[in-house]
């Protein structure tokens, strides 16, 4: 039976965010995430992890943290990066969830985000929990409504091939999986590391 399969490009969201940092002149980056069984957040860690090594660079353990369910935890966890030495210069999460309580938690802690620490937020950030009117550096993956769409011409390419395959006639089939690309929005929580940035 034929079926198509419409996915997002997960490793991708996360490594558009790495090169964002790394460009800006980051190389201690840390990485928050979901649970490793769950199939996104594997897939996410996995495109982290890839695109560090394909720059020569890697995360230490102490960098990486599954621990972040609510603001309290976000903030156990940042304290616990900033006594690290050296301490990551950047942060990185996988879902928009643990985004904003790291973001939250960094905010109560007075932390200035984009310039003593930068925060890439992978999902979107609904306007209503956008905080002190920061524009959140973010990796989003297509709307509703474009998804909704590919499905549809996938759908009705499929139904097409099948009728004409009764009279023997064939068109050119799309493929039967698509991943979707990721975009990068950036915003004032991302910003060259702290040393760089109080040289300007």
């Amino acid at each position: 039976m034929l079926s198509y399969n419409l996915d997002f490009d997960n490793e991708q969201s996360s490594a558009l965010a790495v090169e964002h940092l790394l460009a800006l002149g980051h190389t201690r980056i840390a990485y928050v995430h979901s649970p490793l069984d769950l199939n996104y957040a594997k897939q996410r860690h996995a495109g982290f992890l890839d695109a560090l090594q394909k720059n020569g660079l890697n995360c230490p353990q102490v960098y990486q943290s599954s621990a972040v369910n609510n603001r309290r935890q976000a903030i156990e966890v940042i304290q616990g990066f900033m006594l690290l030495d050296p301490a990551p210069t950047a942060i990185i999460d996988d879902s928009n969830i643990i985004g904003m309580a790291i973001f939250r938690g960094l905010n109560d802690l007075g932390v200035k985000i984009g310039q003593d620490i930068s925060l890439i937020i992978n999902g979107e950030v609904s306007s209503e929990y956008v905080l002190l009117n920061q524009p959140i550096t973010t990796v989003i993956q297509p709307t509703a409504h474009d998804t909704g769409v590919t499905l549809a011409e996938m759908t009705f390419s499929l139904l097409r091939n099948r009728k004409l395959s009764q009279s023997n006639k064939q068109e050119p089939m799309p493929p039967w999986q698509l991943l979707k690309s990721c975009q990068l929005v950036t915003g004032s929580t991302t910003g060259p590391p702290p040393q760089l940035h109080h040289k300007k």
